[in-house]
């Protein structure tokens, strides 16, 4: 979370089919250690989250309706 409550330029960090991994949520936390609002929405969330094993991620990533998705992301921020 922000220290100081201003305006901020902002990032959002869209994963691949791999889902919401360790690699993203770092890219995430880089760019709002340089002073960004940093947000990595997860796509697979309304599926549980993203799974540890990437081929388990993928094959759910196969199942996403895309406008869902923009929706879900548009909707919650």
């Amino acid at each position: 979370r922000p220290k100081k409550e201003k305006k901020y330029a902002s990032v959002m960090v869209i994963h691949e089919n791999r889902g919401l991994n360790a690699h993203i949520e770092d890219v995430a936390r880089r760019a709002a250690q340089a002073g960004y609002l940093a947000i990595a929405p997860d796509a697979l969330g309304p599926q549980g989250g993203t799974p540890t094993n990437e081929d388990e991620a993928r094959q759910l990533f196969t199942k996403l309706d895309a406008f869902k998705i923009i929706f879900l992301i548009t909707v919650r921020r």
